[in-house]
């Protein structure tokens, strides 16, 4: 029986992510470029104090574990 693999969604501008270690505080994606070392990176923003920013690199959101996407419908 064939199974199909979960397919992930790459991140993209407004994208949301919460962390596990605190899971009240939603990032969203703001931007994406790739730096010179050839790697994309994502500035994302916290919603609930939009001056509050962070950079991380597209492999570090997506792989570390550290962090969830939320569902695009969810209404955060």
């Amino acid at each position: 029986m064939l199974r199909r693999r979960h397919q992930r969604l790459e991140a993209s501008v407004g994208a949301r992510y919460f962390r596990h270690d605190t899971p009240r505080i939603i990032w969203e994606v703001l931007s994406m470029y790739v730096a010179v070392d050839g790697l994309r990176h994502l500035i994302l923003f916290n919603v609930s104090h939009p001056t509050v920013r962070k950079t991380l690199s597209q492999s570090t959101l997506e792989n570390s574990g550290q962090y969830t996407r939320l569902p695009e419908n969810s209404g955060l």
